[in-house]
């Protein structure tokens, strides 16, 4: 024997339901807890045997708790079902006590808890006497048509039935003269049998109706009529609304009517609370944000949709209804075939919900998103399937989504960048390394006046090589470490107009340079060096797109971006920008081209060499300034290559200052630290040289020893910084830790940055660049012995 269900949980989990039915075992009737995971399964589920109470736990995988109690009340079948809703604990409280969705009621907390459990049992008290009521109520109708049938059949048993029928019973002669009555015809009326006997039926009710009870009194008797709504009239004046059966009937030999007067108060107020909760229902979907829909299948047209549609598409509900096939030409041509598949052939394979996206056209031809979500139900009255839906408004959603999707990428892009960065920057530190000892030796070399002078031209090539090296290196060093250089103001179209015959030597006489600068100062904050540095690139780039010649066009201008323009760059902010645009007449690039073109070794098209790391250090120049770069093309206007920077008016442009002089050497101790051993020998070589005395460490823990064991010898530490075990900068705060006035300077082949010491309070440390020439090293270690400070990095 299958065991009925007495509550039907929705949602939760299998303990959910265990608990519930452990605890409350007694009040279960004989049933069970049988619980189903989601929206769809109950509404399935609800097609079988009704429970006799549904517990809906929030947090449904496919339906708001409030939508599918809103879809329960609606259906017939299990509107009379009472529904509790339980909020699980850490959710959000309801506002108010009021039940979402129609629910009878709603619980927070586990649904075991006592008032959960007080509540379930009110509700099953409450559906076992309602249940038991409706079926008193129908097997007393079916005994009441039986008698009636009988009292016809039977007139001899007329009395008996009469007397014990709990509906009013007249016995009214043609003219209206009532010949007998019942008991409930004078409960009716609260008056006596014999006060009702003689009185004529347009008596009994309400003034109003009395000439249409006569006129219809005697149809009743030609058998027009069998049945009407009317009201009866009390005598203390109170109008009861009752339904009126008619029968004709021999009466003591002559011919009368036996009115059967059911008082259908209770029906009535049913009736009004039912019209109530209709009202407030329709209401209440024609003021959600979304469209209701019915759609008879048998007809296949909709036969009812909410004012919502003129709002979000454009379209009346009487045009929409009147036109069976509108719903299906405002499909976008490229779903049409997907929506009907998901919504006709399914209800002809399997009437199981569905939800779909698709795009929806209005009346004035724009495209929305619309979320489609219907169930398929079963007209009980029609006797065939309707489609019972919502459509939403998703657009707002999917462009919020598209734009988190452009995002991602651009994050993306920006962390390979990063990571090809940090690659390039390993390796040119590696180089660099090599480049110190090659260059250093080199020119040590080339100092040597006993050279013979062929050697000496084969050196200056070994050198020129080198030094052609050292730019690669330093391109890669940008790309991979953005230089974080000293900011100072500078006039954009200044340092194009001082790079003109620069760029006219470089790109030759086939390259056309035409300059369209802007007559207002284009002051940004940022490092002239590398603006000139990223400028020279993307002219080289122009001219190995133009091979054969062309015209390289300059212009800068002081842009303001609006909200439109920022939303089309996503990188820049609303507010004023500094414009450098290179543009060039060559041949285009692809979209696929254009993606990648900042990227280090890109491929270009056939006729563009190679941009190498040329456009990837741009790039990193415009970004290390908190700036933009952007790349255009199209047929016939060759490449475009716009620079943003943030426009700075406020700040005035200043020149660079003078290289300081060259200074002499010196006689102090120096102590080089550098894992490197041609860098270290270098680097002593050339101390030596200028006098200096030189102790060398191979890393930061044997530098350490040698300076605890003779703190007072050494007048500075002269350490690479990358180094394994110990670095140099903590082998600065080590040896100042203890001896605070000690003297320190750091080497490396990185970009140029400033590392701080300890916990960022500390002076910064002064940077030695490598490669580096003796020229620049005793410059260098000669102020930080004197305690000169400059305004990059104070010793």
């Amino acid at each position: 024997m299958v065991k009925r269900t007495s509550i039907l949980m929705v949602g939760g989990t299998t303990d959910d339901a265990a608990r519930l039915e452990a605890a409350a075992a007694a009040d279960l009737s004989g049933g069970g807890v049988e619980r189903v995971a989601s929206a769809h399964a109950a509404l399935a589920r609800l097609l079988s045997d009704p429970p006799r109470a549904i517990l809906i736990v929030d947090g449904l995988p496919d339906m708001p708790a409030a939508a599918l109690c809103e879809r329960l009340k609606q259906d017939p079948p299990t509107a009379g079902i009472p529904v509790l809703i339980a909020i699980p604990t850490g959710a959000a409280p309801a506002k108010t006590d009021v039940p979402h969705g129609g629910a009878e009621g709603v619980i927070h907390g586990p649904v075991d808890t006592r008032e959960a459990l007080d509540l379930l049992r009110a509700l099953l008290r409450f559906k076992r006497r309602f249940d038991d009521q409706m079926r008193r109520e129908k097997a007393l109708e079916t005994v009441l048509r039986q008698r009636t049938n009988d009292l016809w059949a039977m007139e001899e048993r007329f009395r008996v039935l009469v007397e014990n029928s709990p509906d009013a019973v007249f016995v009214e002669a043609e003219d209206g003269t009532v010949l007998d009555v019942n008991p409930a015809a004078c409960r009716l009326h609260g008056l006596r049998r014999a006060d009702l006997i003689g009185r004529n039926v347009a008596d009994l009710v309400p003034p109003e109706e009395a000439d249409r009870v006569r006129r219809d009194f005697s149809l009743w008797f030609s058998g027009e009529i069998q049945q009407i709504e009317g009201a009866s009239w009390t005598h203390d004046g109170r109008r009861i609304p009752v339904e009126v059966r008619a029968s004709i009937l021999n009466h003591e030999g002559r011919k009368a009517a036996i009115l059967h007067v059911r008082d259908i108060s209770d029906r009535k107020r049913v009736e009004a609370e039912r019209e109530r909760l209709e009202h407030r229902y329709r209401n209440l979907v024609e003021q959600i944000p979304a469209i209701t829909y019915i759609f008879d299948l048998e007809l296949r047209k909709t036969v009812y949709i909410s004012p919502q549609v003129e709002t979000l598409l454009g379209f009346s509900p009487a045009v929409w209804t009147a036109d069976p096939d509108l719903w299906q030409r405002q499909i976008h041509p490229d779903d049409v075939n997907r929506v009907r598949r998901a919504i006709l052939e399914r209800h002809d394979q399997s009437h199981e919900p569905f939800t779909i996206e698709y795009r929806a056209l209005t009346s004035d031809g724009r495209s929305l998103w619309i979320s489609n979500h219907g169930v398929y139900l079963r007209d009980t009255e029609a006797g065939h399937w309707v489609l019972q839906g919502v459509m939403m408004d998703l657009t707002a959603r999917r462009e919020a989504e598209e734009a988190l999707r452009s995002s991602r990428e651009q994050l993306a892009q920006a962390q390979k960048m990063e990571a090809i960065g940090r690659l390039s920057g390993g390796i040119a530190h590696d180089f660099n390394n090599m480049l110190t000892t090659i260059l250093g030796y080199g020119q040590l070399l080339n100092a040597d006046s006993s050279l013979p002078a062929g050697l000496k031209g084969d050196l200056g090539e070994i050198l020129r090589a080198g030094e052609r090296a050292e730019v690669l290196v330093r391109q890669l060093l940008s790309y991979g470490r953005p230089s974080p250089s000293e900011k100072t103001p500078m006039d954009v179209s200044e340092t194009v107009r001082g790079m003109d015959r620069l760029l006219r030597r470089t790109l030759g006489k086939d390259i056309e340079i035409v300059s369209l600068l802007d007559g207002t100062p284009c002051i940004i904050e940022g490092d002239a060096n590398q603006m000139s540095q990223a400028l020279m690139n993307l002219a080289v780039h122009a001219r190995d797109a133009m091979p054969k010649g062309g015209t390289l066009t300059l212009a800068t201008d002081v842009l303001l971006v609006d909200d439109d323009y920022a939303r089309e760059h996503p990188a820049l902010s609303p507010g004023p920008y500094v414009r450098l645009e290179v543009a060039d007449t060559g041949p285009e690039l692809t979209p696929e081209e254009l993606e990648t073109v900042f990227e280090p070794f890109s491929i270009s098209s056939p006729g563009r060499r190679g941009s190498g790391l040329g456009l990837a250090v741009v790039h990193s120049i415009v970004s290390s300034m908190n700036g933009f770069a952007e790349a255009l093309s199209a047929p016939g206007r060759g490449t475009r290559f716009r620079l943003y920077f943030p426009h700075r008016p406020d700040l005035c442009a200043v020149s660079s200052e003078p290289e300081p002089a060259e200074v002499a050497g010196g006689a102090e101790t120096v102590l080089v630290v550098d894992d490197e051993r041609g860098v270290r020998h270098l680097a002593a070589r050339m101390l030596r040289s200028a006098g200096y005395e030189v102790a060398e460490a191979s890393s930061g823990i044997e530098a350490l020893h040698l300076y605890e064991k003779e703190p007072d010898r050494f007048g500075l530490v002269l350490t690479d910084i990358i180094m394994p075990q110990m670095s140099g900068t903590e082998l600065v705060q080590r040896i100042r830790a203890r001896w605070p006035a000690a003297r320190a300077m750091c080497m490396t082949g990185y970009m140029h940055e400033p590392f701080v010491e300890g916990d960022g309070t500390g002076p910064r440390l002064r940077i030695l660049q490598k490669p580096f020439t003796r020229g620049a090293l005793l410059l260098q270690v000669r102020q930080t012995l004197d305690g000169v400070e400059t305004d990059d990095a104070p010793a």
